[in-house]
């Protein structure tokens, strides 16, 4: 589930930036990483990936293609997760089909098709914004969770012979983000915990396009020596 996650975030982008519609370019290569996040405050499962992608790709002839709307403006949202849901509803159908899913408990006959019909209709979620300060910022805010486990000792306040309490922050605004104290058995502490370890072999970081290992030396050099060109070009 997780390299497919990967492999239909990585796909969607790159299916925009090859669209003239968007970069101005046809078969644009785009640049972004992205980050593998399992966790919730209180430790519950929440599988998803975070981004952070050039505001640009590398066209065919090795020149830089900025967006055609606006200098700061990628791909609409909501076609993002449209295109994105259907990438990874294919993808699901097909690990059905050839029977990758194991111990589904929805996988046969009617439960299938009902799963199937609620995954389309529910409303699949990508958010993006601007960076607010900065490359530099958006970089420190994904090192909290690139090489970090599901929790820090810091947020640990107790720990008895039965249970482990530890700080939460919480999800929305003003007085509902304060912290709070979550209290759970020893048990099912350890087992929250080892929800976010991850299989042997899987990366948590991914990087694509002109970032990719296997061929950013090359294009990351064009993308770096277009982009001097172009600055020098508008330099007063």
């Amino acid at each position: 589930m997780i390299d497919t996650l990967f492999a239909c975030t990585a796909q969607t982008f790159a299916a925009f930036a090859a669209n003239p519609k968007w970069m101005g370019a046809t078969d644009a290569t785009p640049a972004f990483s992205l980050v593998l996040h399992t966790w919730t405050q209180d430790l519950q499962r929440h599988i998803h990936l975070h981004a952070v992608m050039s505001c640009g790709a590398l066209d065919r002839e090795g020149r830089w293609a900025t967006p055609t709307r606006k200098p700061d403006y990628l791909f609409p949202v909501q076609a993002l997760s449209k295109v994105f849901r259907g990438k990874f509803m294919a993808a699901l159908a097909l690990a059905h089909e050839s029977c990758q899913i194991e111990h589904d408990p929805q996988g046969q006959g009617a439960a299938w098709s009902e799963r199937q019909k609620q995954l389309y209709k529910h409303s699949w979620v990508v958010y993006a914004k601007t960076p607010l300060g900065g490359p530099a910022q958006v970089l420190e805010y994904l090192s909290r969770y690139t090489h970090r486990t599901a929790i820090s000792n810091e947020r640990i306040r107790l720990v008895s012979e039965s249970e482990v309490a530890f700080n939460v922050r919480g999800d929305g605004k003003g007085a509902k983000r304060a912290k709070r104290l979550v209290r759970l058995q020893g048990e099912e502490f350890i087992r929250r915990f080892m929800l976010h370890v991850l299989p042997t072999g899987i990366k948590r970081i991914r990087h694509y396009g002109v970032l990719a290992s296997s061929c950013k030396r090359l294009k990351l050099d064009a993308a770096r020596l277009h982009c001097r060109r172009r600055s020098s070009t508008h330099r007063p």
